[in-house]
């Protein structure tokens, strides 16, 4: 018959830290969980998380995440009584209860990829200035001209994948293995694609390329019924406007639709994969580097405005899934619903709610503040660059800083202001531009003024290029001199200015 005891347990709590490392130093063990400070928050507060530093003395130290999930255990201390040389069967054992287990901290996720920043490190000091409230050294901080010497600060995470990848390596469905008869009568097993179709190659070209692409690389009779519906559509889109952006067009595509889009856009537009137009869709034939008209179509970068996800989300049990992908994921279907109820705003007004998009083309502006930097000549150059196309430099650089000032006035209050003094200082500015780059022929690509409304003679505007016709015994020259083109294009900016 099993024997059976009362146990007393006693009204305390603790709680269980399964710690991936082995413990010599429990006061050290503690510092790298943030101290029993952080362990008593566990019980008091209700936290999910908990960060494990190996070098907790070091701001740059990227932690481990762990969980903290709910229990039901007992803690049982055992003492295990013998003589000297007396076997174990004869021990005796003593089990007394100290409490419960309320909460269990567990690290189950992979170490991020660390980085040492030096002591020495300016940078490092200022950090460990600000978290100890020395205000002296606060004040007395200067960055290095010498950008050289500058070490490079890592960023708060490297990896964001906490557990390892399950790869579940299978066979893709359409492949199929067949036998193939040789010459030499014997078989030979092949991977056929059941399902295989020709690829729609897609005209994208750099901005640094001569020419642009006429129509479409591939036989359009290789198109879908429905594929070639949508290119119908497309065109008739691109006769309204010859530029658009991926998201303005998918505004004017059903989502039942958006599928057949590849094959259909292919079909009359193409794209480049650098410059001012980067990730527009130009209509075939048309060449935005060489008409100054074009100019109103470039993009706008803004970066940095939208929320991004927490790598560290609280989720209790892992089940073996990451929680950073599964989260993503989560997000992803719920903006790919939200795209499919209502269109994506395009345009920036400056009234209402801006466009959630990291890319804006310069014609969806309609901002008034906005409208003397877009449409004044003097702030256009007839040189089209790869950097800022047919605008300066730094008005481009102006716009992007004055309407992402908007964005955030907008996130954090819900309104826009009225700009007064957009324009303030850019004259300088630009002198000073035209003065260090000198824009001339070999920057890019010039609008000589001579082309027709489909973009005209295209062999006029190309860069390192000289045209000459021969009439006769006399030969009559086009081009211009390096010299002269410098000068042309300096007296054209100043005019501007």
């Amino acid at each position: 018959m099993d024997q059976t005891f009362n146990l007393t347990i006693p009204n305390r709590k603790f709680i269980l830290v399964e710690y991936p490392g082995r413990v010599k130093n429990v006061d050290r063990a503690l510092k790298t969980l943030g101290g029993e400070k952080a362990i008593v928050n566990l019980l008091d507060k209700d936290v999910k998380t908990i960060e494990l530093r190996q070098r907790p003395e070091d701001p740059f130290c990227h932690p481990i995440a762990g969980d903290v999930l709910p229990s039901s255990s007992l803690l049982l201390k055992v003492t295990k009584r013998k003589k000297k040389n007396q076997p174990d069967e004869e021990a005796t054992f003593k089990t007394e209860a100290l409490g419960t287990i309320s909460k269990t901290c567990r690290f189950r996720a992979m170490a991020d990829f660390q980085y040492i920043v030096p002591k020495d490190n300016k940078l490092r000091q200022l950090r460990q200035s600000l978290e100890e409230g020395r205000v002296n050294d606060i004040l007395n901080f200067q960055i290095d001209e010498d950008k050289s010497t500058m070490v490079q600060i890592p960023p708060p995470i490297f990896s964001m994948r906490e557990t390892p990848f399950d790869y579940n390596y299978n066979q893709n469905q359409p492949i199929m293995r067949v036998r193939v008869r040789q010459r030499d009568g014997s078989y030979a097993i092949r991977l056929v694609h059941r399902f295989k179709r020709p690829a729609l190659e897609i005209a994208s070209i750099k901005f640094e390329e001569a020419k642009v692409p006429e129509g479409p690389q591939f036989d359009t009779d290789l198109l879908k019924t429905e594929e070639q519906t949508l290119a119908d559509e497309l065109k008739k889109l691109f006769e309204e406007r010859v530029i658009w952006t991926r998201v303005g067009i998918l505004n004017h595509v059903e989502a039942s639709r958006q599928r057949y889009l590849r094959g259909a856009l292919n079909t009359v537009a193409y794209t480049f994969r650098t410059g001012p137009w980067r990730e527009c869709w130009i209509k075939y034939g048309i060449d935005p580097r060489i008409d100054k008209k074009y100019h109103i179509y470039q993009h706008l970068g803004i970066r940095g405005l939208f929320d991004f996800m927490d790598a560290r989300v609280p989720t209790g049990t892992r089940k073996g899934f990451n929680r950073v992908v599964k989260q993503s994921i989560a997000n992803a279907k719920k903006e790919i619903t939200a795209n499919r109820e209502e269109n994506v705003n395009l345009i920036f007004d400056g009234k209402n709610a801006p466009p959630k998009s990291a890319v804006i083309c310069l014609v969806d502006v309609t901002d008034p503040d906005f409208q003397v930097l877009l449409n004044s000549p003097k702030y256009l150059k007839s040189v089209c660059t790869k950097d800022s196309g047919f605008y300066y430099a730094c008005v481009l650089d102006r716009l992007r800083n004055m309407i992402k000032k908007k964005m955030l006035e907008w996130k954090s209050t819900g309104k826009m202001s009225h700009l007064p003094s957009i324009t303030k200082g850019l004259d300088q500015a630009i002198a000073k531009e035209i003065e260090s780059k000198k824009y001339d022929e070999s920057m890019g690509f010039v609008d000589r003024g001579d082309h027709n409304e489909e973009g005209g003679e295209r062999d006029n505007y190309y860069p390192h290029e000289r045209r000459s016709d021969d009439k006769g015994k006399g030969k009559s020259t086009r081009t211009k001199s390096k010299e002269e083109s410098v000068k042309a294009i300096a007296v054209l900016n100043f005019l501007y200015i």
